[in-house]
């Protein structure tokens, strides 16, 4: 009998034997007085301490056989194939689906490999295997059917782990049920606790077959990770018909494909439209339409080509499969033309609501770059001419000449005498000074009148005027 069991181990076995409780700490602690783990119990369900935080995508995977898984070798694949065949994988995929199906939480199955049960990981690096990993060995005890490590974080991989007891006779349907033990330990998983209600799939002990969750069990997922809800663009009333439809972009400058993601199909029945437009100058052969969901959700899509009138004119299915691709090759088009796809699930009942992804490939060929308009010569830059600035001239204040006053020169009148006495010897004659005229002074601006000069009084000689002094007397 198993009698070590972690803190966040959450083991699942018959009513009718014994079950083991979570213990206080790693090390082997024979059963005594019980210690009660952190829980918190609100009506029909129940949480463990931790749950996966921001989280709204995780993902699982089968760890290869022949691997260390904790306690032992991993032997669960050959040990189901052997019981019950391969459709035991579409069982745990069904069983994970419906935790999915009922939150706000995608659930996507990835690949695994030779990896070790308790493979530590660093928080900034990726696992090469999922968020929960499924393997089996054989317990040694046919009381206990499976046990489960609750979620993070503690940094090692065996976080939401399950190990599944393959010394157990399972079955498919009837006791001891695999499907409805697989729901009972990803609940573990995903964060949720032993409540007390005995119709759980949460309760703590088998209690037969339950393929479905209780109220409880949804109340419970839904508490930690809220309901599923509708994508933005079915909020906004886009894609929900032919008629108005989501519009693919053109391929980028150069590329040959386009792509769009974060789209969800919410509810069961629903369906998603797109339109797609074959650019002007395209040069490829073909067009493929691709819808995926791989590593993704547990979708499983459904691909259609729509006319005009809403008819389906081809389509393509994954029906069986879970978290798959479908695609359709149009062969040729035409640039300018338009196509309408509908994208909806493949199943009504299971792998039919989900996240996924669509991809238009123009295959064949690639989208030419368009040839840019000739660029605009640049103007010849002109430089204006140098502004001047004329000081403002003041003329000069004309300038008047000094007026110049014409001088007469004086005129000399000889006095005669009365009475001459006779000489004997007259003198030589005197000449009276001639006084010249002074030049006018000639202003370009303003002419003045010449003043003539004075003419000179004729010269007399004292003997003459003696002679007519004498003649009068």
């Amino acid at each position: 009998m198993d009698r070590w069991i972690h803190p966040l181990l959450r083991p699942f076995g018959l009513s009718n034997g014994p079950r083991h409780k979570a213990g206080n700490g790693r090390k082997p602690a024979f059963l005594s007085v019980e210690t009660l783990e952190c829980r918190e119990v609100l009506s029909n369900y129940a949480f463990l301490p931790n749950r996966w935080p921001t989280k709204t995508r995780l993902t699982y995977s089968l760890p290869s056989d022949g691997v260390y898984w904790f306690k032992s070798t991993n032997v669960m694949q050959a040990s189901l194939d052997n019981a019950l065949g391969a459709n035991w994988r579409t069982t745990v995929a069904e069983a994970v689906y419906q935790w999915s199906s009922v939150s706000d939480l995608d659930i996507a199955q990835v690949p695994d490999g030779a990896f070790a049960g308790d493979y530590y990981v660093s928080p900034a690096a990726s696992a090469p295997f999922g968020d929960i990993r499924i393997g089996g060995y054989d317990f040694a005890n046919s009381q206990i059917l499976a046990s489960t490590f609750g979620p993070p974080p503690d940094g090692w991989s065996r976080a939401g782990d399950i190990s599944v007891n393959v010394g157990v006779n399972w079955n498919l349907g009837s006791n001891i049920d695999l499907r409805t033990v697989i729901l009972h330990e990803v609940g573990h998983s995903l964060g949720l606790d032993h409540p007390s209600d005995t119709q759980s799939i949460m309760y703590e002990s088998y209690q037969g077959v339950r393929p479905t969750l209780a109220a409880g069990d949804i109340a419970g997922i839904q508490a930690l990770y809220g309901a599923r809800r509708d994508d933005s663009y079915t909020l906004a009333g886009i894609g929900v018909s032919a008629a108005n439809p989501i519009s693919l972009a053109a391929p980028a400058l150069g590329e040959r494909a386009t792509a769009l993601g974060g789209i969800e199909l919410a509810a069961a029945g629903a369906a998603d439209y797109f339109r797609i437009d074959v650019p002007e100058g395209f040069v490829g052969t073909s067009l493929k339409m691709t819808v995926s969901a791989n590593a993704i959700s547990m979708l499983s899509p459904a691909l259609s080509l729509v006319g005009a009138d809403g008819s389906t004119i081809r389509s393509a299915s994954a029906a069986g499969q879970w978290g798959s691709t479908v695609t359709i090759d149009l062969g040729p088009v035409l640039a300018g033309q338009s196509f309408v796809f509908k994208v909806n699930s493949a199943e009504s009942n299971r792998f039919a609501i989900g996240g996924y992804r669509v991809q238009a490939d123009f295959a064949g060929g690639q989208v030419p770059q368009p040839t840019p308009p000739a660029p605009t010569p640049e103007p010849t830059p002109v430089t204006p001419p140098p502004v001047v600035i004329v000081p403002p001239v003041t003329p000069p204040a004309p300038v008047t000449p000094p007026q110049t006053t014409p001088v007469t020169p004086p005129v000399t009148t000889p006095t005669v005498p009365k009475r001459f006495r006779p000489l004997r010897k007259l003198p030589a004659p005197i000449r009276a000074p001639v006084n010249k005229p002074k030049p006018v002074v000639k202003t370009p601006a303003i002419k003045k009148p010449v003043t003539a000069p004075v003419a000179a009084k004729p010269k007399t000689s004292l003997s003459a005027l003696a002679k007519v002094l004498l003649a009068k007397k």
